[in-house]
């Protein structure tokens, strides 16, 4: 068990996480100051329990749609491979400075929205098994979700591409009866929330670069 004090090394686990951080934007450094009392004790909670510090990201859903100037095929490459890496760098210097480390469990997000995306099931498939294998071997500090995880629906113990490409639509229909929110006007909601407004401009720069070749 650590004898320090839980918030010094906390400051120091956060410290390390804060060298990886983007700031692309003017008010980047507030936002983080902002958020860095709620950061520290939720580290707080791993450290006082003597615990593998959590984390987790929603990420790596697929590679774009855009193949004509943006991916070369559908599969991981080099890109995938940088940021494994870093995610899994990031761990291991935490265990440089607190013994019993980090994990990160990484929820693929590709299947809630592939379609809308033209991105076949197949091929969601494959880049996440692919990403599975890889990481397995390589980087031991990073996990990856399974679908039940995320929501509750039966499926068999061990997937195949048949059986997951087969309740592709079944995941994202529970996913919508689980989470989702009958009620909520999403203009409305871009209109008076900031976050919700960033997040729509976000994603809507993301859908015009995908598609602009597919839908011109």
């Amino acid at each position: 068990m650590d004898k320090r004090d839980p918030l010094e090394v906390s400051k120091e686990i956060l410290d390390i996480i804060y060298e990886y951080r983007l700031q692309k934007l003017a008010n980047t450094s507030d936002n983080w100051s902002a958020g860095t009392p709620t950061f520290l004790r939720t580290i707080s909670r791993f450290v006082e329990m003597g615990s593998a510090v959590r984390m987790c990201l929603p990420a790596f859903p697929y590679k774009s749609a855009n193949k004509t100037y943006k991916v070369l095929g559908s599969l991981p490459d080099t890109a995938e491979k940088v940021s494994l890496e870093r995610l899994n760098d990031i761990c291991l210097r935490i265990g440089k400075v607190y013994g019993p480390g980090a994990k990160l469990l990484i929820f693929f997000n590709g299947f809630v929205y592939n379609d809308l995306l033209t991105i076949p099931e197949l091929d969601v498939w494959y880049y996440v098994e692919y990403l599975r294998n890889v990481t397995a071997k390589q980087y031991e500090h990073i996990e990856f979700s399974r679908l039940e995880d995320l929501v509750n629906i039966q499926l068999p113990a061990e997937l195949d591409e048949v059986t997951f490409v087969a309740n592709a639509t079944n995941f994202r229909r529970a996913l919508m009866n689980q989470f989702g929110k009958d009620d909520m006007d999403v203009k409305e909601e871009i209109a008076n929330d900031e976050n919700m407004r960033l997040s729509w401009c976000g994603h809507k720069r993301y859908l015009e670069n995908d598609l602009r070749f597919i839908f011109p």
